[in-house]
């Protein structure tokens, strides 16, 4: 008998659900890092050498991309972390919210 055999399906399908979305949390994080690390190299090629008369861009700029705000889709990602780590027990959810932190 397999391990997931063992499970409750219920469980199971709330465990699936919670790591379906971290990965499509960590997805859309990698894909705004790749982003906002092309602008900012962009601006430090350009602008910086090219035109070192034009205003610096600012962080804050960086925050939202497109319709993704940065800071509350990391704060989600910890969010169903913390979720998924609950179902794995008391110490397990404190060690990875203190890694996370």
């Amino acid at each position: 008998m397999t391990r997931s055999a063992t499970k409750k399906p219920r469980t199971l399908r709330f465990k699936d659900r919670l790591i379906c979305e971290l990965v499509e949390i960590s997805t859309d994080l990698r894909i705004y890092n790749i982003v906002a690390t092309a602008k900012v190299a962009v601006w430090v090629i350009f602008r910086m050498h090219l035109l070192p008369i034009s205003r610096v861009p600012r962080i804050a700029d960086l925050r939202v991309l497109g319709d993704m705000d940065v800071v509350k889709r990391y704060q989600s990602l910890i969010e169903t972390t913390a979720s998924l780590s609950e179902t794995f027990g008391e110490n397990y959810s404190r060690q990875i919210l203190s890694a996370l932190s």
